[in-house]
């Protein structure tokens, strides 16, 4: 590693820029109401809400969104119904402990809602209850545990928005828990199969986020097992992990020898998968995966790693994408609110950089104000990556494409337009974003699509999470077997709406 490799800003008011006092704070200045962006007139607002206290002051929101405190959630529900979010857009960031369901009755009335959940669907924020008091309440027996695990899974896998943060939530609580981790592990396996591999880079990494004992071990085997772009889905699942400074020492030697003979195999897909995991290596793991290959693939595999640039970017080209996503931010803030961007140059450096973990990063800015905004401003540089920098200067940012996927946009139809008119790599590049919209054009032929883009489980992802009529008739002798069960595991499954709540 350079001596001079550029290295990601401590945050120095890192309280201030997590979720929630971010996001309060971001909202309020760019509240639809312009008085309501003044502190006075917005907590008279907030006291109209139920349970919101009549004593709040605007010393206590400040608290609130600086990150001193932690706010309850009737003051933070009060601000999303304000500012006409959906509920939970901000609150599902929130600590697991503000969601507590003290009630007796309404625990026994969760229980047996969620016995019949199959039938009707839980909100994401009762999965969350349901979760905690799982792991903390008397023991459930292993057949309702399996039901509930099995349906979650399913339901996280096909969630978007606030949903999708609690259900994930309430999932990473169960794997976590020492008595319901191998029915969580057993309901993900058996996830794995049932969707054809279209969608399973969460299921996955719900388990290596808590460390599950077998969670690891169960995403390596599953990249050894996959091609294509579920095989991308996984390599991520791993980086993400690896690049925890989890040393992994007892997996270490299968890490080493599964990369090292990707990296230097000639399947296309499986070298770029590797290289996804490679880039997360520490400089002596990765001298010890070079260490045996000749000059020239070490120096190919160096130069190749671009998912890791906080520890292989060149100082000055780590000033100059750090100075494109200020300028970003700049220039995004601008359309949504008079105020100075105030932590979203931070957030930008998290999602399209430093590489630590941009999911994370992507979920919270889609929760901004600024989430249309940041889409479109990206789209140029995922759609053209040849180009230079989405500002005109320096490098494309290295994780633009995690940014088209997550932010919503208010436009979805834009993006089902440039489906429709777009080259066949627009179209690959395209469909993440059009399933975490819901937005794949329902007159397309599957059949086609896929054979034009060559991306089957992807373009069954975005069939999928847009409910496309095509999913109960796909057909063909081109269509394998694991792709058309994976369309009638789609296609069976619940209203994805409701998986948005």
């Amino acid at each position: 590693m350079p001596c001079d490799a550029y290295r990601a800003p401590v945050d120095t008011l890192a309280r201030q820029w997590e979720p929630v006092p971010w996001l309060m704070r971001s909202w309020r200045h760019a509240a639809p109401d312009p008085a309501l962006r003044v502190q006075p007139q917005l907590i008279d607002a907030m006291k109209a809400y139920p349970g919101v206290p009549k004593s709040l002051v605007p010393g206590t929101l400040t608290r609130y969104e600086k990150g001193q405190f932690t706010p309850p959630l009737p003051i933070v529900s009060a601000l999303e119904q304000i500012v006409g979010l959906t509920a939970g857009e901000i609150s599902s960031y929130l600590p697991d402990d503000k969601y507590d369901t003290t009630s007796r009755s309404d625990q026994w009335d969760l229980l047996g809602r969620a016995d019949t959940a199959d039938v009707a669907p839980l909100s994401g924020r009762d999965w969350l209850a349901l979760a905690r008091l799982i792991t903390t309440g008397p023991p459930q027996s292993p057949e309702r545990t399996s039901f509930w695990a099995h349906l979650l899974v399913s339901e996280m896998s096909r969630s978007i928005g606030a949903g999708y943060r609690f259900r994930i939530r309430a999932l990473e609580l169960l794997a976590a828990d020492p008595v319901i981790a191998g029915p969580v592990e057993d309901a993900v396996r058996d996830h794995l199969a049932a969707c054809g591999h279209t969608v399973i880079g969460d299921a996955l990494a719900a388990l290596t986020d808590v460390q599950h004992p077998h969670g690891f071990l169960l995403a390596l085997d599953t990249y050894r097992q996959l091609d294509g772009s579920a095989l991308e889905a996984v390599a991520y699942v791993l980086a993400v992990d690896l690049r925890r400074d989890r040393d992994r020492l007892d997996q270490w030697d299968q890490i080493k020898r599964v990369v090292r003979d990707d990296v230097t195999s000639g399947a296309d897909d499986r070298r770029l998968a590797a290289l996804i995991v490679a880039g997360s290596f520490q400089p002596l793991r990765l001298y010890e995966l070079l260490m045996p290959l000749s000059e020239a693939q070490r120096k190919l595999i160096r130069s190749s790693i671009a998912n890791s640039r906080s520890k292989t970017l060149s100082l000055a080209d780590a000033r100059a994408m750090r100075k494109d996503a200020a300028k970003l931010a700049r220039g995004v803030a601008a359309g949504v609110t008079p105020r100075l961007p105030d932590g979203l140059g931070v957030w930008l450096e998290r999602l399209l950089i430093d590489g630590a973990d941009p999911f994370t990063a992507a979920l919270v800015i889609a929760s901004s104000p600024y989430s249309h905004a940041v889409s479109h401003a990206v789209e140029a540089s995922v759609l053209s990556p040849k180009a230079a920098g989405p500002l005109g200067t320096g490098c494309p940012f290295p994780y633009a494409p995690v940014a088209l996927g997550s932010c919503q946009r208010q436009d979805p139809e834009t993006l089902a337009a440039a489906y429709r008119d777009g080259a066949v790599a627009d179209k690959q590049r395209l469909l993440v974003p059009l399933a975490h919209h819901r937005a794949f054009p329902a007159e397309i032929d599957l059949t086609t699509a896929i054979r034009e883009t060559g991306s089957p489980s992807r373009v069954i992802y975005a069939a999928g999470m847009s409910d496309h009529p095509g999913l109960v008739e796909l057909d063909g002798a081109d269509i394998s077997t694991d792709l058309k069960r994976a369309a009638q595991w789609w296609s069976e499954g619940p209203n994805q709406h409701a998986m948005d709540r």
